[in-house]
């Protein structure tokens, strides 16, 4: 018996917040500019692997929302302040952790998904959104040329 399951596809766009070491302290307002001068801080997500740089676009602007890029999701870390989702490696999100994050009016996203099976999976604990590991590999990397620009 083939079995079915409906996707409510919904887009946006991730602005992926590299920060090179040598940045100038003007960085991060330049890249909130940029997502002004192209209208985007509505249809956008900020997302970085740097907490202190996505408070600093939330002092801002605190309309942009700030997506925590983690490589690893251990303890309470759904109450932070000044991030509004996480995006999370998919083998380490579980039922209990999208239940806190949503607790706490915050999303959550999977990335490095794949297959399949672990797409059903997914979709049964209530996840905000999924990522295939090439689209995630494209954004860092469109993200660290852009970031690198904006720096300079």
């Amino acid at each position: 018996m083939m079995e079915s399951f409906a996707l409510d596809i919904t887009s946006f766009v991730l602005a992926v917040l590299s920060v090179p070491a040598d940045t100038d302290q003007n960085y991060v307002q330049g890249i909130v500019d940029l997502l002004h001068e192209y209208d985007f801080v509505d249809q956008c997500m900020l997302g970085s692997q740097s907490v202190a740089a996505l408070r600093e676009a939330k002092e801002l602007d605190p309309d942009i929302s700030t997506l925590y890029i983690m490589t690893m999701a251990f303890g309470d870390f759904a109450g932070m302040q000044g991030i509004d989702g996480f995006s999370i490696k998919h083998t380490y999100i579980s039922n209990n952790m999208v239940s806190r994050i949503h607790a706490k009016g915050k999303k959550i996203y999977a990335w490095t998904v794949n297959n399949e099976s672990d797409i059903k999976d997914l979709l049964l604990l209530d996840v905000d959104g999924i990522c295939g590991g090439y689209n995630l590999q494209w954004a860092w990397s469109s993200g660290h040329v852009a970031g690198s620009k904006v720096g300079s």
